[in-house]
């Protein structure tokens, strides 16, 4: 005959507390709550107790940037992404274009202001993009995240030339087709789609 064996049975007892038990009187200098002495101070500043997130600064051609340290894997893809700016003319043996670092710059610029703002304001970290070369020396600026979801943003060599994004959603039959002038403030519609879909 088999022994049957069952689980122990475990007693957990939570001591009843009370409104009271937590509420410390106005004027109250320091008091004693189950056997611990707290003093309580005046004028401190809540700097002083949470540190500040550290940055992450990084360099692209002599060129500093400073993003929070959460948002370090966007810094790599970027420093990664460098090696096309060694690139030139004929660079596919096929005649295709040398980019500049100017067109760079501006997919740089686009990524850092846009994945800070979305951090910063809706405490998203952004998926790392994929940064490529095209052939007419445009740089593109690429996000795949769950669902299908994407967003191809093409920064085109000439200057004052708008940047066209093309983002999808894996559940929409219509896509999110715009533009954003490169330099100027973040586009509050963008980074909102960027942070519902991209993280």
């Amino acid at each position: 005959m088999g022994i049957f064996l069952k689980e122990p049975s475990i007693a957990y007892h939570k001591t009843a507390t009370k409104r009271d038990d937590y509420l410390v009187p106005r004027g109250l200098e320091s008091f004693t709550l189950k056997k611990r002495s707290y003093i309580i101070g005046t004028g401190i500043d809540i700097t002083d107790v949470i540190p500040k997130e550290s940055d992450y600064t990084f360099e692209v051609n002599g060129k500093s940037y400073t993003v929070p340290v959460s948002l370090k894997p966007v810094a790599h893809q970027i420093e990664e992404a460098r090696i096309i700016l060694e690139y030139e003319d004929d660079w596919d043996d096929e005649g295709a274009i040398a980019t500049e670092i100017d067109t760079f710059e501006k997919a740089v610029n686009f990524l850092v202001d846009y994945s800070t703002f979305v951090y910063k304001n809706y405490a998203v970290i952004l998926k790392e993009p994929y940064i490529d070369i095209l052939r007419d020396g445009s740089v593109s600026v690429h996000f795949e995240a769950a669902r299908n979801t994407q967003l191809l943003i093409v920064f085109k060599k000439e200057e004052n030339e708008l940047a066209y994004f093309y983002a999808e959603q894996g559940d929409r039959k219509i896509p999110f087709k715009s533009a954003i002038i490169p330099g100027e403030p973040v586009d509050e519609t963008l980074a909102s789609w960027m942070k519902n879909h991209l993280y």
